[in-house]
């Protein structure tokens, strides 16, 4: 995928001894010098050189040697900007933008080839959601296609889709390159805004925009499938809405017609059919979509609205409104005789709040919880899902490559919080260890609330290996006060190893 000369390969480290490896890291001058240009290679390397200069493994005399590797090796990753060449276009991939459910947007730039200048890439953190990838890029070539053009700013625009192959894993995953968007921001960042509920005659405008994108899709057979705070995008300013993130889309010539996967921390927000792995329909984007803007508003919304939005969310499919075109009808009529003739109302977002912090916000919700169970077992699937489905590498998430702080703030939900650290020794039969307290991580949350032991805790789980021989010896995740906590748990690999020196 890439057009480049002939990579320079890195000196074999098969039969690399200490005395060599220290006469190497002496000699060379740049991070090239040591690792060449192959990826690989030189991912394969800097594990058997960090062995062996360890200074955990020479009783400390080589201190100097570690610390000049992981400066070479911090220089090499950072200066690798790899280009990406496809039939339309070649790129260049950039720094990270932005971490999504499944997947990671990354700044792109064009090196060749016409088109929008400000582009990202989306790529899925584990190759097996590439087929989830492949659905979004079929949906917007399809709303494209099919979808009526006065509504095309209403879903992201697809420049390009292809594969790409790690350097350094040689794991290819799907890509999607979509037209950056500018001024936007996601109703989950709206509703943190204004945690006492936006006004429902500025939540009128966001929701009516939110029906015109469903009867969009509708209209050239596509259910969205995760109408969810995240994937809904406002420009507060200029009163646009844009409907992102189509991996769930369900096709109207789709054979099992379910959505394929759910974002489990929002589990109480989909429609009953979703869970169940029933059929999706128009209706399920409207129950979804509905529950988004009944959060944003909070307890302001009148009666009437409410009771709109009863309707909107009957648990039974066949009962719901379907049709978000008829439904968007409906709605400006309650909303002229709540409010009168629409006019234009101005809507700000306030500056953010320094003292809050993404990490460690939130409250746990145990019904979260049950319902993200629920639907494993539903479905088969494993809690642990990213080490029983054969992982062999530590997950992204957890990685403490590169990380120099995992941080637990006070915020307006906690005030006094209190950072609290679970590592597990996963080696050998302790591997077990992590699975039987996720089944128990309610319990254990009622246990230090109930009981005022903690009133804020802030935990984040990780995992501690064998040093000398696993391939996670180390997985740290995030400090947590709601229900991600139990996704790094989910995300720990499993290796039952052990066994080093």
């Amino acid at each position: 995928m890439t057009d480049r000369p002939p990579a320079s390969r890195a000196p074999s480290a098969g039969d690399l001894g200490l005395d060599e490896a220290l006469a190497r890291l002496d000699r060379v001058r740049t991070p090239a010098d040591l690792f060449g240009s192959d990826g690989a290679d030189a991912a394969r390397l800097y594990k058997r050189l960090a062995r062996l200069v360890h200074p955990d493994m020479t009783g400390g005399r080589t201190g100097d040697a570690f610390a000049r590797l992981n400066e070479l090796w911090r220089a090499y990753t950072e200066a690798a900007s790899p280009a990406i060449g496809t039939g339309r276009a070649t790129y260049r991939l950039g720094a990270r933008a932005h971490r999504g459910d499944l997947a990671d947007l990354f700044h792109l730039t064009r090196d060749t080839g016409g088109g929008p200048a400000r582009l990202l890439l989306k790529l899925p953190r584990d190759p097996r959601d590439n087929d989830l990838m492949r659905r979004e890029a079929a949906a917007l070539r399809r709303l494209r296609a099919k979808g009526d053009p006065r509504y095309r700013p209403y879903v992201p625009h697809l420049a390009d889709s292809f594969g790409h192959v790690d350097a350094v894993t040689r794991a290819e995953r799907q890509g999607n390159v979509l037209v950056a968007l500018d001024g936007f921001r996601t109703l989950a960042e709206v509703r943190a805004a204004y945690p006492g509920g936006v006004d429902p005659r500025d939540a009128a405008w966001m929701w009516r925009r939110l029906l015109v994108a469903l009867g969009h899709a509708h209209r050239a057979g596509v259910v969205h499938g995760a109408v969810l705070p995240e994937h809904v995008l406002v420009h507060p300013e200029e009163h646009g809405l844009v409907l992102a993130d189509w991996c769930y889309s369900v096709p109207d010539d789709d054979p099992a017609g379910h959505v394929p996967a759910m974002v489990d921390r929002h589990a109480d927000l989909y429609a009953p059919e979703v869970p169940a792995r029933e059929p999706a329909s128009p209706a399920t984007d409207v129950h979804m979509a509905t529950r988004c803007m009944t959060a944003l508003v909070g307890d302001g919304a009148p009666e009437p609205m409410r009771a709109f939005a009863r309707g909107c969310t009957l648990p039974a499919q066949r009962r719901r409104p379907g049709d978000a075109w008829r439904l968007l009808a409906e709605f400006d009529g309650l909303l002229e005789r709540l409010y009168g003739p629409r006019r234009f109302r101005p809507f700000t977002m306030p500056p953010p709040d320094p003292r809050r912090s993404t990490m460690g916000s939130g409250h746990w919700s145990t019904d979260v919880y049950s319902a993200a169970a629920g639907y494993r077992a539903a479905t088969g699937a494993s809690a642990f899902a990213y080490s029983d489905g054969g992982a062999t590498a530590v997950h992204p998430d957890l990685d403490p490559r590169g990380v120099t702080v995992r941080e637990s703030r006070d915020s307006a939900d906690h005030p006094e919080s209190l950072a609290i650290a679970v590592l597990f020794d996963v080696t050998g039969s302790m591997g077990t260890v992590p699975r039987t307290l996720q089944a128990k991580l309610p319990g254990l949350l009622g246990l230090l609330l109930r009981k005022g032991y903690v009133a804020h805790p802030h935990i984040m789980f990780g995992a501690v290996g064998d040093a000398t021989c696993d391939r996670a010896p180390l997985q740290v995740g995030q400090f947590e006060a709601d229900n991600r906590m139990d996704d790094d748990l989910g995300r720990i690999l499993l290796e039952g190893g052990g066994g080093g020196r």
